[in-house]
């Protein structure tokens, strides 16, 4: 009994040594960490960031620090960590797997192929569980991709990825003449090819006929995300046009096409056509209507109606509304962009003293979140003119 008091003693300070170890990363090439994973029986796991990535920022602080979650994935996966835009292998993934927002984690079987995306900011026991429901999977939920990197992508195609001043992206005829010439439009590089780029109306009726083939493979959030592109493209010339029958018939596409994320994408899209066309009446009162709908859960939603208003609005019934929605969502959740917001506009409805004591705490938040506050701090310095 003794020694095995000691073995499972030893076995505890072992794990708690690898967990304050932090994730081991394997620092070898792409293909070495799919073989490496396929003969220790283990998963593939990929951190993709990008250096200008707030949340991925919060992740590596919060959750990546997180013993339970460190431990969790040392023992059941190669861990890989990738810069999406600087790396050369994190462009070829992330122009592989279709991976622009961050931070993105994918999780890879021992064979290379694709098994789950986990996408966002997750606190450490929600991404945990995250984790643990993608165990022993071996199949791949998306079996349009291949486990080649390079199927055969266009140069178009390639030039279109990595940091933004190196990006080139082609024009829409180009696009839609090589697609022309394609005999399996459900083919994955014929698929990268439409899920990267803006469309005729040709080919994107054809993906919203075709959407269900599409889902199949290569996964209905994906295929979702770029029919919502197609409306919100036609929103966007709706509202440059002022056409509120386009723009309604976005709407109409939009419930009959994308019925489960209708809800949301009404507000967002009533949010920019009204942007848009500078009814900012109207633009509060769909963003009033969301919130006595959901509430203040959402509160990046929230902050980024308001943000807005700040930078474009001077209707001051309007500006005095979005400050009394900031003072809402700051009570209930303490963050230095919602701070900085609220301050911002009260900066701009003329309240200067609540502005400044409300910049100084945006500040004092910033600093602990490493976050930029230049903005803020020049701000503060404008408020101050003010009260003198």
């Amino acid at each position: 009994m003794k020694n095995r008091i000691v073995l499972f003693a030893f076995i505890l300070i072992s794990l708690s040594a690898s967990a304050a170890e932090g994730i081991n990363f394997f620092t070898g090439k792409w293909d070495e960490a799919i073989a490496k994973a396929k003969k220790e029986n283990k998963q593939v796991f990929l951190d993709c960031y990008t250096d200008w990535c707030y949340w991925c920022k919060v992740m590596d602080k919060e959750t990546f620090t997180d013993t339970s979650v460190i431990g969790y994935l040392n023992r059941n996966y190669v861990c890989v960590k990738r810069e999406m835009e600087k790396d050369a292998e994190g462009v070829a993934l992330g122009m592989k797997y279709h991976i622009n927002g961050y931070p993105s984690y994918a999780i890879f079987s021992g064979d290379g192929f694709l098994v789950e995306m986990i996408v966002g900011f997750s606190p450490a026991p929600e991404f945990l569980a995250s984790l643990k429901s993608t165990k022993d999977k071996t199949k791949s939920k998306f079996p349009g991709f291949s486990a080649q990197l390079d199927p055969g992508y266009p140069d178009f195609y390639k030039a279109s990825f990595g940091t933004g001043k190196k990006r080139k992206f082609p024009e829409q005829e180009t696009v839609v003449k090589w697609l022309d010439e394609q005999k399996d439009l459900t083919s994955e590089v014929c698929w990268s090819v439409m899920w990267r780029f803006s469309l005729n109306e040709k080919y994107n009726n054809w993906i919203i006929e075709n959407r269900v083939k599409l889902s199949e493979l290569y996964g209905k959030d994906e295929v979702n995300d770029k029919i919502s592109a197609i409306y919100y493209h036609q929103v966007t010339a709706a509202g440059k046009a002022k056409d509120e029958n386009s723009f309604q018939s976005a709407l109409i596409g939009v419930k009959e096409n994308l019925p489960e994320q209708y809800p949301y994408i009404y507000y967002s899209f009533s949010q920019m056509y009204y942007q848009e066309t500078g009814n900012w009446t109207k633009y509060a009162a769909v963003t009033q209507e969301y919130i006595d709908t959901a509430g203040y859960d959402n509160a990046g939603f929230i902050n980024s109606a308001s943000w807005t208003i700040y930078e474009s609005c001077d209707d001051a019934a309007v500006i005095k509304q979005a400050c009394t929605w900031m003072e809402k969502v700051c009570a209930s959740t303490e963050e230095y962009m919602y701070e900085d917001t609220y301050a911002a506009l009260l900066y701009k409805k003329g309240d200067y003293k609540l502005a400044e004591e409300t910049a100084l705490h945006a500040i004092d938040l910033g600093k602990k979140e490493d976050a930029d506050i230049a903005a803020t701090e020049q701000l503060l310095a404008n408020i101050r003119l003010k009260l003198k």
